[in-house]
């Protein structure tokens, strides 16, 4: 299952100091409508799904200073808006960032390295536009 799952409609929580490792699917999972929440300071590796996956309506978070490495993807954003990805060390995943039907995101100042297939994917976009800047992808 997932290492730290937060769904059902929980608003403003906070996710911070852990290490979530060696999961069967995603470290962290935001979904159904877990929105406004910051995500900061986690370890999250080694798990088979992606390292952290927001999805359905878990908007508006911020996702920082985390590091994400050895997992499927680093962070996937799915029908996601207005959520911030910012200074995190994503590294030696299959991706590091995956967006998919997702619009009005912020992805900056990130370090991305060591992914095998791709740093930044932006797939399906939603209708307002993805924002990324600052990125260092080696």
């Amino acid at each position: 299952g997932h290492g730290l799952e937060v769904a059902g409609w929980t608003k403003r929580g906070r996710i911070e100091n852990n290490e979530v490792r060696n999961n069967g699917q995603a470290g962290v999972h935001l979904t159904g409508g877990s929105g406004a929440m910051v995500v900061r300071r986690n370890r999250v590796w080694g798990n088979t799904g992606p390292g952290m996956q927001l999805q359905s309506g878990s908007s508006r978070t911020v996702v920082t200073d985390n590091e994400v490495h050895a997992n499927a993807v680093g962070v996937v954003l799915t029908d996601q808006q207005q959520t911030v990805v910012a200074a995190n060390q994503i590294h030696n995943n299959r991706r590091a960032v995956r967006l998919s039907n997702a619009g009005g995101n912020y992805i900056f100042g990130n370090q991305l390295w060591d992914n095998w297939q791709t740093g930044l994917r932006v797939w399906m976009p939603g209708v307002l536009p993805n924002y990324g800047q600052n990125n260092i992808v080696k």
